[in-house]
């Protein structure tokens, strides 16, 4: 008889379960837009609209802060690794990172008489987009802080009192957040983090800051956390230039990762495209890789049984050739991992998900390549991002998820 494993029942059912109220659309937006209100950019700590700034991280309640020095919401030291490179564990307040992530918090907003909060975000010229009660609260991309400083306010106005409380996700790039503000006769709180669905991304400038989409929050690992969880706990790691081989003076993926990755709590999903920078790679060398870094992974404590999705490497734009011998290695790495007993290690191939000539010479308008691809032929639009993700979320609810 065949002994059910009830950790990894728990998680399927789970996955599935957030897979299905995600739906498989992205968030809209609210009926009648919110307008925040941006302080000026300053250099230091921004005037504040309140005396005591809440600091919030996700699931967690620091202490009020009245001393107006900046907190963290987690790490933000740099850490010197082999060869000298400097690898951010999370976003300083001060924007200076090594690692330009997007950053996600999270928290209940029970609105008094005054139902307004305030966000302290240290940038310059940040774009901040805003989710309430799961719908965002303007146009993404479209709210950015003016540019001359490095740190700045946002003023939220949800209007009015009420009786059960906003459930707020802030989804941002550039810095980290160092409060939560709001007058006493509301309040903040943590949203719990139980059955929350925890979503790591990793990548190259794809899932990174250099994603060619407006900016990196509409990159393809959020709108692939939305749709596979309408409330997910999301973390997006990238470097431009990098890969499993590929490095641009930086790491590889398995260099960074004990740097990154493995310092962060284990999640529900990875998910870690091969990269497009490894499209000419040798392709024993490829497979040797993708394999150590897997092997890696699973030594990481509470790694062991981590859903790990590898999408194969997408082509370049304009005609160019599928890295058919590159896909097959990272495939091959798969296949040898799961035949020693690594079943929950997942190969998702895209071959098919591009198609037409792209940008290159002219709009032919023979396939999907004429608005997948930005003017660079290495970058998607964000029409593009918006659809590689919702091919892949796609791929992950019916090839994924029924055999985990």
């Amino acid at each position: 008889m065949v002994e059910l494993d009830s950790t990894r029942f728990a998680l399927r059912e789970k996955l599935r379960r957030h897979a299905n109220l995600a739906g498989n659309t992205l968030p809209g937006v609210m009926a009648s837009p919110l307008t925040p209100t941006f302080g000026a950019n300053v250099s230091g700590n921004p005037a504040s609209t309140y005396n005591s700034v809440r600091q919030i991280a996700t699931g967690v309640r620091t202490a009020a802060d009245t001393s107006g020095a900046p907190i963290l919401i987690s790490g933000g030291a740099l850490v010197t690794a082999s060869g000298g490179v400097g690898v951010s564990v999370r976003n300083s307040w001060t924007g200076a990172s090594f690692r330009a992530d997007l950053l996600t918090a999270d928290f209940l907003f029970m609105a008094g008489a005054d139902g307004k909060f305030e966000l302290h975000i240290p940038s310059n010229g940040q774009a901040v987009d805003l989710l309430v009660d799961g719908v965002y609260a303007w146009a993404r991309g479209s709210k950015t802080a003016t540019t001359g400083g490095n740190s700045h306010t946002m003023l939220v106005d949800l209007g009015a009192a009420r009786d059960y409380p906003y459930t707020i996700r802030v989804e941002t790039t550039g810095g980290s957040f160092y409060g939560v503000g709001a007058r006493p006769e509301n309040a903040i709180l943590p949203v719990p983090t139980h059955d929350r669905l925890r979503i790591y991304t990793e990548g190259d400038s794809w899932a990174g800051p250099g994603t060619a989409a407006t900016w990196a929050g509409m990159a393809w690992p959020t709108n692939l956390a939305h749709l596979l969880s309408p409330a997910p706990i999301h973390e997006q790691f990238g470097i431009g230039g990098t890969g499993d081989i590929a490095t641009n003076g930086n790491f590889n993926f398995g260099q960074r990762h004990p740097y990154d990755v493995f310092l962060r709590p284990a999640p529900d999903i990875y998910v870690r495209p091969a990269s497009t920078n490894d499209g000419s790679a040798n392709a024993a060398a490829l497979q040797a890789a993708v394999t150590a870094d897997i092997v890696a992974t699973r030594a990481v404590a509470g790694w062991s049984k981590v859903p790990i999705v590898i999408p194969g490497i997408q082509q370049y734009a304009g005609g160019g050739s599928y890295p058919t011998a590159q896909n097959a290695a990272v495939l091959a790495a798969v296949t040898a991992l799961r035949a020693a007993g690594d079943t929950n290690v997942f190969f998702v191939d895209p071959s098919t998900w591009i198609t037409g000539t792209g940008k290159t010479t002219s709009l032919t308008a023979d396939g999907i390549g004429d608005w997948f691809w930005n003017g660079s032929n290495n970058h998607p639009t964000n029409r593009g991002h918006a659809y590689w993700a919702s091919r892949l979320a796609q791929a992950i609810k019916t090839q994924v998820y029924p055999i985990i």
